[in-house]
């Protein structure tokens, strides 16, 4: 019986190439997605891809936020969830459900906005 000698092994890089830009391309989606953890859990403002009198800001249920007249905030859309808006002084409440803006008023300040559920604001800033 003959037997025929091993076949000598390939050293391709191809393989190996290939997982290291896998697991690049892994590592920056879990980044990413990090990221957008962060912004939503602290209610930062994201800055990407908005126009600058436009941010977007992230809250969780029962969080608040207060805007102030130096704050330059004109005018608020909710994107998703839904958050009440109280104005000062406290007249009448506004319950702003995904899709609706609300337009506030110069002279009514502070302004009160708290999350009923996880909610995503679009602020637009006077320029």
């Amino acid at each position: 019986m003959h037997r025929f000698p091993p076949r000598p092994r390939r050293l391709s890089s191809a393989p190996i190439w290939s997982r290291v830009v896998a697991c690049i391309g892994f590592a920056a989606r879990k980044f990413a997605a990090l990221l957008a953890d962060y912004y939503r859990l602290c209610g930062t403002v994201s800055w990407l891809n908005d126009p600058p009198c436009l941010r977007t800001i992230w809250l969780r249920r029962d969080e608040l936020l207060r805007f102030t007249a130096r704050s330059g905030v004109c005018r608020l859309e909710v994107r998703q969830g839904s958050v009440w808006l109280t104005e000062t002084p406290a007249e009448t409440d506004i319950l702003l459900e995904r899709g609706s803006q609300f337009a506030l008023s110069k002279d009514r300040w502070p302004v009160i906005v708290q999350a009923t559920e996880d909610a995503e604001l679009t602020v637009r800033r006077q320029r």
